[in-house]
């Protein structure tokens, strides 16, 4: 195919099968055409999109609008710097309700924090444990970054200190959360906006820092788009207490809990659980798409009137900007 025009959008905007969970709406050159397709690849200058058909047509970036591009660069930039893969390329699949989800070994995670690395707070031994967390790439750093909710560690029975955040996270302790080996310890605090989620707003409940010393760490992809109203996601949840079960143990496997999204701006993403299975854990757990990828960050959750768990996160369209922000300011320091 060597140009963009009206066989290529009209074809697509009549066909009437389901749109893929992580498709966006393209736009030509000339803002007259527009389909919805996801990225399937970018290779000599042609981008590669999947329609709703599942047939993959090429593009030459030239004859996308200007945002596409920069929308197309961004995402090679990011690919080039991190594949999709853990060690080795490794992936572990996780059991959904109607089949299970593929992602990257090592991207599944937990921190724990010894309370004895804070002296004089509390007696030695007591520990904070099933912290879920993740790793991203973000352009800029050289290593990834990890990211969970920072409500987890500030609120809470056994809140840290604002101003020992820093001090905590080199002391913390990350598991891979499928086999309870340990992959990493410490790392140094980005200089992230955060603060406190409200029910309005709950892109300041974030929490990341550079995985120095880590190894066999997978990375998960943030959605470039937030999901759709109605569109079925999942959250990663981490059973109850630590899964790191020791030596010559294996910790019980993660849960994708399904979930559908009623709504989703730049600062909230709201959500409904499928099934009533108690509340989510204090936050931190990724929310999926059907094609992996993270949409957002678990901040709360409580029980409707109606009688139905509802969750709220940080959209990954808000993580996204803050990350960046984050390692820019800190490649300054």
């Amino acid at each position: 195919m060597k140009t963009i025009g009206v066989a290529v959008f009209s074809v697509a905007l009549a066909c009437c099968a389901a749109i893929p969970a992580s498709a966006r709406t393209w736009t030509d050159s000339t803002g007259k055409y527009k389909i919805e397709a996801e990225m399937a690849g970018f290779e000599n200058g042609d981008v590669e999109l999947r329609k709703a058909d599942g047939k993959i047509s090429k593009v030459p970036l030239e004859k996308l609008s200007r945002a596409d591009q920069q929308y197309v660069r961004a995402r090679a930039a990011e690919k080039k710097r991190a594949p999709d893969a853990g060690p080795s390329g490794a992936k572990v699949q996780l059991k959904t309700a109607t089949g299970s989800m593929e992602l990257p070994a090592g991207s599944v995670l937990e921190m724990r924090l010894t309370w004895s690395a804070m002296p004089g707070r509390l007696p030695k031994g007591v520990q904070m444990q099933g912290v879920p967390a993740f790793a991203v790439r973000v352009a800029g750093a050289d290593r990834p970054v990890l990211v969970t909710a920072l409500g987890h560690f500030t609120s809470g029975p056994l809140p840290v200190p604002a101003d020992r955040v820093g001090q905590a996270m080199k002391n913390v302790l990350v598991f891979d959360a499928m086999t309870g080996k340990r992959i990493a310890k410490g790392g140094t605090l980005l200089p992230v906006e955060s603060a406190e989620a409200t029910l309005a707003d709950t892109t300041g409940d974030l929490l990341a820092m550079s995985a120095e010393n880590a190894t066999k760490l997978g990375t998960l992809e943030l959605a470039a788009d937030p999901p759709k109203n109605g569109e079925k996601i999942w959250l990663l949840q981490l059973p109850k207490g630590s899964t790191s079960a020791g030596a010559g143990r294996r910790p019980s496997p993660p849960v994708l809990l399904p979930g559908t999204v009623r709504s989703a701006r730049d600062t909230r993403l709201t959500y409904l659980l499928d099934e009533r299975k108690g509340y989510p854990q204090l936050g931190g757990a990724p929310l999926l798409n059907q094609a992996g990828q993270v949409v957002g960050i678990h901040v709360a959750a409580a029980e409707h009137a109606a009688g139905y768990d509802i969750g709220m996160a940080n959209p990954a369209t808000a993580i996204r900007e803050k990350l960046r922000t984050a390692v820019e300011k800190a490649s300054k320091r």
